[in-house]
């Protein structure tokens, strides 16, 4: 068992679907504080934006599938980091998805990726009625992106997202 209380078969699902870094990441925090924040309140008409962006097609009939919103915030152990604010994402277009004559494959991961959200809702204090991946039928590799940024954070000065204000 690791840091995330998963078993082997649970690490390497973690592994292939988030990839190595992002396991080691969420293996640190999860074991401390730091993934607890001060959340701001974010503004309605902020997430309607984020909404927009994601339901309704701009005048070149291009829309994104998932918006995320990152806001500064402080951790709990009192750090500047950047991290979730709101989001919004969609399913994406079926010309999108994947190939028929992988389907088996892919609902091999859709099956994966929904286990790895799951076990992240929990170790991360989400109930069973609040964990949303219980109630996915499939998910895709952008739902899965969209949803595991929930538990990421960047710290003030680190990686290109947390070195933006250094730039400015």
């Amino acid at each position: 068992m690791n840091d995330l209380g998963w078993d082997e078969e649970e690490t390497y699902m973690a592994n292939a679907v988030l990839g190595n870094s992002a396991s080691d990441f969420l293996r640190a925090i999860s074991s401390s504080n730091q993934n607890l924040f001060l959340v701001m309140e974010t503004d309605e008409n902020l997430s309607k934006k984020l909404s927009s962006l994601v339901e309704w097609p701009n005048s070149d009939s291009f829309s994104w599938n998932y918006a995320i919103l990152w806001q500064q915030t402080v951790s709990r152990s009192g750090h500047q980091v950047l991290g979730w604010g709101d989001g919004c994402c969609r399913e994406p277009n079926q010309s999108e998805g994947p190939v028929s004559r992988l389907e088996e494959e892919e609902m091999r991961w859709q099956e994966m990726r929904k286990r790895v959200l799951q076990k992240l809702q929990r170790v991360f204090g989400e109930s069973d009625e609040d964990n949303y991946a219980l109630s996915l039928e499939n998910v895709t590799a952008t739902e899965t992106f969209f949803l595991a940024s929930m538990y990421f954070f960047f710290n003030h000065g680190e990686g290109g997202p947390g070195s933006v204000r250094n730039a400015l």
